[in-house]
């Protein structure tokens, strides 16, 4: 999958000629979103919710990895956790708790 490169951050600004917004930006300054002015709360809620979106892609990803062991692991045997599932478990919780957090505007830019 193609995707601007990470992380994303907010920048507000002119996002055409005389419109405010908030512009999502990918790491290279690539262009991913603009969210314009109209309710405050909501277009910064919003916002932070794109930019949170890689960390919420990372952490779907080890969520998957996590399962696809855990499932198939005859350490794990679909009823405990061996040591690599413990670890692919605590990644993943972490990388949710990230996503979460930059979604929540938590975490400073």
């Amino acid at each position: 999958m193609s995707h601007t490169p990470f992380p994303w951050h907010i920048m507000p600004g002119d996002v055409v000629p005389g419109v405010r917004g908030l512009g999502i930006f990918g790491a290279d300054g690539t262009p991913v979103a603009t969210v314009y002015h109209t309710f405050k709360d909501r277009e910064r809620d919003n916002a932070r919710l794109f930019a949170a979106a890689p960390e919420m892609h990372d952490a779907c990803e080890a969520d998957a990895v996590f399962w696809r062991h855990y499932i198939r692991c005859p350490k794990c045997a679909g009823t405990t956790f061996c040591p690599d599932a413990m670890m692919m478990a605590a990644t993943a919780s972490s990388l949710r708790a990230i996503a979460l957090a930059k979604a929540k505007g938590e975490v400073r830019e």
